[in-house]
């Protein structure tokens, strides 16, 4: 995989088990709970770098970028270890 691209938004929300109904607003509050400081640190540096650092993580990709862009720094790193962590997605 040479790209990454961004959809944020592209489920409904239906399709995440979340609805209209008074539980489902409770279910959408966990959801972006979980998932907020992710969102947060993957813009620290150039995008895409933190987000292919992310997705080598998880084991989807190489975190390997092109010139001019340059790999994520260790504070970000760090940063985004802990969000993946804190998202469920890797062991802390």
């Amino acid at each position: 995989m040479d790209g990454v691209t961004s959809a944020s938004g592209c489920r409904p929300a239906d399709e995440w088990g979340i609805g209209t109904e008074p539980k489902g607003a409770a279910k959408a509050l966990r959801i972006q709970d979980r998932l907020f400081p992710l969102q947060t640190t993957l813009f620290l540096e150039t995008n895409p770098s933190p987000v292919k650092y992310a997705l080598a993580r998880l084991g989807l990709m190489t975190e390997d970028v092109r010139l001019p862009l340059l790999p994520v720094g260790e504070e970000t790193r760090r940063a985004v270890d802990a969000s993946l962590a804190h998202a469920g997605l890797i062991a802390a």
